[in-house]
């Protein structure tokens, strides 16, 4: 990014904290946060905004780098030994005569506040108060403008290649006797052909296994006539995306052996395609975000007591983040969010069945951004 780009988009950014937050300082310390708002896909330093200035406040070691990074656009300030990051951030707000700054209170540990703390309580004059807040980033990072646009729906277009090519391993190497774990560092070596890395621990579940929505990839075998679920994702130029395919391997041979009934599975499999079908029919700019869970979990009737998560998620920078499709979610959706639609429901013992897309809400829809296969 270029830094002329690079300082709108801070300034732009600061404008919109200051007016959400009624504040003028604030701290920013997590790597996700460094992200977004300065663009910086590595940490180790904070950055501060008081007014219309910008700091960043590191060590030595990554001094250049962070110069080269941000040019002009903040002023690089070094801790050096003995000067600790919170004496200089003491320092900093001293200069312009602030009595208190924003931090968010899931950027740090009790060790960190209390050093922070300790600094800010050392100083002679009337002491500076750390206002600590919950989701300092959460409102503005809900909603994606066109360049996380774009970067979330190449990340969609990987992962869902990649769910195909994983298709065609399965079915290439069925007769090897191949396990959970080698379909899934299959995936990993599909990933790094396109440059990316996983958004998550990749779910790959066999059988029964498939009944464990967060299950470990194992040595489990993958088997024909049973189920193969793969929930895969992966994070491109630093945003994520979201993909669950369950499919049912098919093995026609006379007396072959039949680990899931096939009729059974299509049966479910049907209830849950109907529901994330509703779900998506139902979802768009405006509408409770509740009101989207209700709409697939009441699709399955007495079933629901199968469907044992919530509906969906935000996928951004995190693959789960606000906003969240859940019975007891809050607020409604707006156009620009991105958020995941994944009914399932499961079967203890035998199998289970998610379908997930990620999709971008739109002012009369929503749009797909995944398109793997669903069938295998």
């Amino acid at each position: 990014m270029q830094y002329s780009n690079l300082l709108d988009h801070l300034q732009n950014a600061s404008r919109r904290l200051k007016i959400e937050h009624g504040q003028d300082s604030f701290l920013l310390l997590s790597p996700q946060e460094l992200f977004y708002i300065a663009k910086a896909n590595f940490s180790g330093f904070w950055f501060l905004i008081i007014d219309d200035k910008f700091y960043v406040i590191c060590s030595q070691m990554i001094k250049e780098q962070l110069r080269g990074h941000f040019g002009n656009c903040a002023e690089i300030i070094e801790a050096a030994y003995p000067k600790t990051f919170s004496q200089t951030l003491v320092e900093l707000l001293n200069k312009h005569e602030k009595k208190s700054f924003v931090l968010d209170k899931a950027s740090l540990d009790v060790d960190l506040y209390q050093t922070i703390q300790a600094a800010l309580s050392a100083q002679k004059d009337a002491p500076i108060e750390i206002k600590l807040k919950s989701g300092v980033l959460k409102n503005m990072r809900m909603v994606k403008d066109e360049q996380e646009l774009s970067l979330i729906k190449q990340a969609c277009e990987i992962v869902s290649q990649t769910c195909q090519e994983a298709v065609s391993f399965v079915k290439s190497n069925l007769s090897k006797n191949i396990t959970e774990l080698d379909v899934h560092y299959k995936i990993l070596e599909i990933f790094a052909k396109y440059k990316t890395e996983p958004s998550f621990s990749l779910i790959i579940a066999s059988g029964a296994n498939s009944a464990n929505p967060h299950h470990t990839s194992s040595q489990a075998a993958v088997c024909a006539n049973s189920v193969l679920l793969m929930d895969i994702g992966c994070k491109y130029l630093g945003y994520c995306s979201d993909l669950t395919r369950t499919y049912y391997i098919k093995d026609d041979t006379p007396n072959a052996k039949v680990i899931v009934d096939e009729k059974e599975f299509n049966e479910a499999y049907l209830k849950v395609q109907t529901a994330q079908e509703l779900a998506i029919q139902k979802a768009r700019a405006g509408v409770k975000a509740a009101d989207v869970d209700f709409a697939a979990r009441n699709s399955f009737g007495a079933d629901a007591k199968y469907f044992i998560h919530g509906l969906g998620h935000g996928v951004g920078i995190d693959i789960h983040e606000d906003p969240y499709l859940a019975p007891r979610a809050q607020g409604k959706l707006q156009e620009a969010m991105v958020v995941t639609v994944e009914p399932g429901i499961y079967f203890d013992g035998k199998f289970g069945i998610r379908i997930e897309d990620t999709v971008v809400i739109t002012k009369d829809g929503c749009k797909l951004l995944t398109n793997a296969p669903y069938k295998f």
